[in-house]
């Protein structure tokens, strides 16, 4: 059976594959009780670093095939609170770069071949009363380029 997934591909407006491009996108979300059970998935073009309340959870994605994206999947349960929560993910897309002269941009690299730049999470909660609730990357999510990293 194909699962029925709410999260979406997101990225920074601009170029579909900018070259050593850092982006940070945050969730903030409430939460009535703490759930019972709550797995994150994850993944991006290229790399990914992800955070719940300010904790550190993991980076990844594991490599696969472009046409068919793996994820990530952590247990993040205990990491969550009644009232504010916050997933904050740093992205970042490998690219690629022209030589000087060159008009036609490159296919990719050994890391990335010609893939588009994008983040994508999605966390399903369980609570106690056995409601579910999911959560997904959307253009509600707060996305803004980083320019710490060059």
């Amino acid at each position: 059976p194909v699962l029925h997934r709410v999260g979406k591909f997101i990225w920074a407006s601009g170029e579909k594959s900018p070259y050593h491009f850092f982006m940070f996108a945050r969730k903030n979300f409430q939460l009535e009780n703490v759930p019972k059970s709550a797995n994150l998935h994850i993944t991006a073009s290229d790399r990914y670093m992800l955070y719940v309340n300010g904790e550190y959870i993991g980076r990844g994605p594991a490599r696969s095939d472009p046409r068919q994206k793996m994820f990530d999947t952590y247990d993040v349960a205990k990491y969550l609170k009644q009232g504010k929560n916050t997933i904050t993910i740093r992205a970042y897309h490998y690219g690629t770069q022209n030589s000087p002269g060159e008009v036609k941009p490159r296919p990719g690299t050994a890391y990335t071949v010609g893939e588009r730049a994008g983040l994508w999470a999605e966390i399903e909660m369980q609570g106690a009363d056995g409601k579910k609730n999911t959560i997904g990357t959307d253009e509600t999510w707060s996305i803004y380029r980083s320019r710490a990293y060059d």
